[in-house]
């Protein structure tokens, strides 16, 4: 029985790592960084910085977001204009980790990037 914990475990960080790869990748498009974004849902709004980074750096959601605490009770994310793809960080304090993204929040942000052609959730 103890292998098959040992290949669980394995299998789980895996595809965590995996998920971390996704979400670090979203917003960093090698064609055109003017449409990148990152967004933040903070107080009943929906916040908004344009990054541009060159290819193989990152910037974090506090750099931008300096006046912010609390970063694990909120949802916050990345856009890629070029692709569409938006990226939903759930937050991982409590139940709401588990549960699916709001649809108040769905309709803010494709209000915002009305061109959203996939939702990524982590």
């Amino acid at each position: 029985m103890n292998w098959y914990k040992r290949l669980i475990k394995f299998c789980q960080v895996k595809y965590s790592q995996k998920r971390d790869l996704t979400y670090m990748d979203i917003g960093h498009s090698e064609d055109n960084y003017l449409n990148d974004v990152l967004w933040v849902f903070y107080n009943g709004n929906l916040l908004i910085k344009f990054i541009k980074e060159a290819k193989g750096s990152y910037v974090n959601h506090w750099q931008k977001f300096p006046n912010i605490s609390g970063w694990g009770s909120i949802y916050y994310g990345r856009y890629e204009g070029d692709t569409g793809k938006l990226s939903v960080q759930k937050p991982i304090v409590g139940v709401q980790q588990f549960k699916e993204i709001p649809n108040f929040l769905k309709q803010k942000l494709r209000q915002k990037f009305p061109k959203i052609t996939e939702i990524l959730e982590f």
